[in-house]
């Protein structure tokens, strides 16, 4: 839910419809932030602060804030987590600080609607400043289930894995090859056209 309300809001700040799958890379922030969202071990779920936004020791007065809490680990320990009155409000304000030139970049890949661009700018941003680990995009491709495209190198790897395979071409299309390839049409048809061609081939000999 928090994930979606942010995603919402960032849209609504921006000016522009709200990507698809942008939800599931803030909603896996909001778990990193909230320790899956427990609200034993969680102050920000019990406070509606779903990315523990501080007040920068009162510097900050966000939208919606109706005070402050206190909280954190012996590694980070924060007096100025700001509370809201709402989850609603929460997200808002959360959003709020993606909009601003500190996050441009965050903004850029929003914009862009690719959700591995939008959580990588999240990963090398302030907001991140290492304390993820460097592993934040790795969470957000198992939550999406993303894979990267095909590289000509892959490609090379795929054909040599054919070519080493079973006698028929038909079984290769039909097994190795259609599991191999299957995010990319392109080079799906054109190891279809081999096979094709291939068959030809020994068909003739």
């Amino acid at each position: 839910m928090a994930g979606r309300l942010i995603a919402d809001a960032f849209a609504t700040l921006l000016g522009v419809p709200s990507p698809a799958q942008a939800d599931l890379v803030f909603a896996c922030q909001v778990r990193r932030e909230t320790a899956d969202w427990n609200a034993v071990l969680s102050p920000g779920v019990r406070f509606n602060n779903p990315l523990n936004l501080t007040t920068g020791n009162g510097r900050i007065v966000w939208p919606g804030q109706t005070g402050t809490y206190s909280g954190g680990n012996a590694a980070e320990w924060h007096g100025d987590f700001a509370a809201f009155g709402s989850i609603e409000a929460g997200a808002w304000a959360c959003a709020s600080n993606y909009s601003a030139d500190t996050y441009l970049e965050v903004q850029r890949a929003f914009r862009g609607g690719d959700p591995i661009a939008l959580a990588t700018s999240i990963q090398d941003s302030p907001w991140d400043s290492g304390h993820y680990g460097g592993t934040f995009v790795e969470d957000v491709r198992a939550e999406i289930g993303t894979e990267e495209e095909m590289t000509d190198d892959d490609l090379k790897a795929a054909l040599k894995r054919i070519y080493a395979g079973p006698d028929s071409p038909e079984e290769w299309v039909k097994a190795d090859v259609r599991v191999m390839v299957q995010q990319d049409p392109e080079t799906r048809a054109a190891i279809a056209n081999i096979a094709v061609k291939a068959v030809g081939e020994r068909l003739a000999g």
